[in-house]
């Protein structure tokens, strides 16, 4: 049986350390089902935990996120927090089918709308029946790609988004994401922002140190420059 882990439990896995308050998770259900989703977040949870470059383990937690939904292709894309503009070599991509022309051009095949509005909005953008939805009856990808169903998740650092966690299921007979999808993935894409949190601060905390390592030796010098018969 899985280990059950309750809202607001903190988790030290490897380098990293994971509270489960941001997103509510869902009630564990009585079938395999319920059971097997659970497992998945656990293993989503470790893998962030591993000592692995963050391309890599944003490319695991896609891979394994996208499984647990059974969605059938997805991606987590990063912005840069200055412009807003996306960042395609921070893209991490997933096809169930290992489409090599999605991952070619993931974003591009995806709705621009949707995306932009999980990001600016700050808020997940759940269509159950994409096509059906009167929001974005006039985005064109979701008719040419023929997608059934869309989750998409902002990546939040406190007030700010620096990215979105998408998947999408196509219309190939099989069921709509269902709330408790959303939830999952929610939990997810909250873990996963926490971990580009504490990289921004490590990088930060390594810049601060090799500008203060800097000013430390401008300063012998300009003494040195000052006194030259100092060290003799």
């Amino acid at each position: 049986a899985p280990t059950i882990v309750a809202a607001g439990s903190t988790l030290r896995l490897g380098r990293v350390m994971l509270r489960l308050a941001d997103a509510p998770i869902p009630e564990t259900s009585k079938d395999t089902g319920g059971e097997r989703r659970y497992e998945l977040l656990l293993r989503v949870l470790e893998i962030l935990g591993e000592d692995r470059s963050l391309g890599e383990l944003l490319q695991r937690v896609i891979e394994i996120a996208g499984k647990a939904v059974e969605a059938d292709r997805g991606f987590i894309l990063l912005t840069d927090a200055d412009t807003g503009r996306w960042l395609p070599e921070s893209l991490a991509v997933w096809s169930r089918e290992g489409e090599e022309s999605f991952a070619e051009d993931a974003v591009g095949r995806a709705s621009q709308t949707v995306l932009r509005d999980a990001i600016d909005g700050g808020r997940t953008i759940f269509l159950k029946f994409a096509a059906e939805d009167p929001r974005y009856e006039g985005a064109e990808s979701i008719r040419v790609e023929s997608i059934q169903s869309i989750v998409c998740c902002p990546l939040r650092l406190g007030e700010l988004s620096v990215g979105a966690f998408y998947v999408d299921r196509t219309h190939g007979g099989g069921r709509p994401f269902s709330d408790e999808d959303r939830q999952l993935l929610e939990t997810v894409a909250a873990q996963a922002a926490r971990l580009l949190e504490k990289e921004r601060l490590i990088a930060q905390r390594a810049r601060d140190e090799k500008l203060a390592l800097l000013g430390t030796l401008l300063g012998r010098i300009a003494h040195e420059l000052k006194n030259p018969l100092y060290n003799i």
